[in-house]
């Protein structure tokens, strides 16, 4: 039977190629766009979900009044995340982030100018998983003017040699020493970086307890929690802390301080924030999906139209399946079967287009999306799945339609005014198409 439906296929695409062309091809671009926006929504939707342990990570951040005024920040002070790990045992570790600045870094003969190298406490890879190429994750950062590069950097100072041991000279003419190399970065990182330098190699700064830092706004800061611990305990603990650290100083100078944080996964998103790193937006997750529905929607409409359009040219071999004992069922199944074939036959098209389309995707959107099936099998499920419901929806009222036909009308000649029926129907379907075209 499905031979005989798969014959029936191949006699139909190849006695109506530009009919046949014409729907696989509308369908290739709905789901080659679907395709891509569903790449797009899952990559903002994991961001920082690749640190092991992202649920229990957050991020503080500083609401600070003065005169009533708020000033809402996602850094905090200096001392504030050592300070708190001591004070509560909620906190099992921390670690402080903080832009170098733009300074330019020498090897050899190598120079490049740096604007996204990074201090950061020894504890970052206790907090953050990143995978070591080269180097100790528990010794790296440990020294002060000690380095820690990306592979993308190693490779650009040293080429594709292990540089632990080599040293870097900035602008400055500061050593650095590099302890170490990981792998680059996920696209879907919100905190982006190319090194990280120890930061002990400023320690007057950056170990300093003075009252007066508790108040001065400088770096990200990030709390690891302990197993069953809830950040509502941080928050229930921290009128205490404040109490003990900040206030005195801040009913000085008529200041008050606001703890705020975001879990990891949601940091992404945080928007409002002086400070902040570029964000995304979950109005766009939104949007773009809804995009997509109305593409697929629109593609499985003309679909639709087409088949039910072409309805007199496959009125004989109904009659003709009927008169040899095919009963509604079959017929049903059989254009049904085709319409998913084709839809199947249009995902793969659409897959290989989005190949060719990815970088320069990537490019516009600055991110690193890829199709490689092993990191991207949900993502090939889903496509998938909505290949075959596509081809079900879209197939299904032309396979009622034409089963509905009976032989001796077929014989007669007269399937073409039952098809007048078809035709508000038809008018509707392109009303839609032309409504959802609008509105995007």
């Amino acid at each position: 039977m499905f031979k005989s439906y798969l014959r029936s296929l191949f006699r139909n695409i190849t006695g109506n190629k530009f009919y046949s062309a014409l729907n696989v091809t509308g369908l290739s671009i709905g789901f080659a766009t679907a395709l891509i926006i569903l790449m797009y929504v899952q990559d903002e939707q994991n961001y920082d979900k690749h640190h092991r342990n992202y649920k229990r990570i957050y991020r503080l951040e500083t609401d600070i009044a003065v005169g009533g005024n708020h000033n809402l920040y996602a850094t905090i002070p200096i001392p504030l995340g050592p300070a708190m790990k001591t004070e509560m045992p909620e906190i099992e570790q921390f670690v402080r982030l903080d832009p170098l600045g733009g300074l330019a870094f020498r090897y050899g003969e190598k120079e490049y100018y740096e604007s996204n190298f990074f201090l950061a406490d020894s504890t970052v890879f206790e907090v953050f998983t990143h995978d070591f190429l080269y180097g100790n994750p528990v010794k790296s950062l440990t020294e002060p003017n000690s380095i820690i590069l990306t592979k993308k950097t190693a490779e650009k100072y040293f080429g594709y040699k292990n540089p632990v041991g080599e040293f870097l000279t900035s602008g400055t003419g500061h050593n650095y020493q590099v302890t170490g190399v990981i792998k680059d970065l996920p696209g879907n990182s919100h905190l982006k970086f190319d090194a990280l330098v120890s930061i002990s190699t400023d320690a007057e700064t950056y170990s300093t307890t003075k009252p007066s830092r508790f108040w001065k706004i400088g770096t990200f800061t990030y709390i690891l929690l302990t197993e069953g611990s809830s950040i509502d305990g941080i928050y229930a603990k921290f009128p205490a802390f404040y109490e003990k650290y900040m206030k005195a100083l801040g009913d000085q100078f008529h200041l008050s301080f606001t703890l705020m944080t975001t879990p990891l996964a949601q940091t992404h998103f945080r928007q409002g924030l002086g400070a902040e790193r570029p964000t995304g937006n979950k109005a766009y997750i939104l949007i773009f999906s809804l995009v997509a529905v109305f593409i697929l929607s629109i593609a499985s409409i003309n679909y639709m139209n087409m088949a039910t359009a072409r309805s007199a040219n496959r009125a004989k071999e109904v009659g003709i399946r009927k008169v040899l004992g095919a009963d509604k069922g079959q017929l049903i199944r059989q254009f049904i079967s085709e319409s998913i074939i084709l839809s199947l036959l249009a995902l793969i098209i659409a897959i290989l287009a989005v190949v060719l389309l990815l970088p320069d995707f990537n490019y516009f959107t600055d991110k690193m999306l890829s199709l490689n099936p092993a990191g991207n099998i949900f993502i090939y499920v889903e496509i998938l799945c909505i290949a075959f419901f596509v081809g079900l929806i879209s197939g299904s009222y032309p396979a009622f339609y034409l089963s509905s036909f009976q032989p001796i009308s077929v014989l007669k000649g007269s399937v073409a005014k039952s098809g007048r029926k078809t035709g508000l129907l038809r008018k509707i379907l392109v009303i839609i198409q032309f409504f959802i075209a609008i509105f995007m």
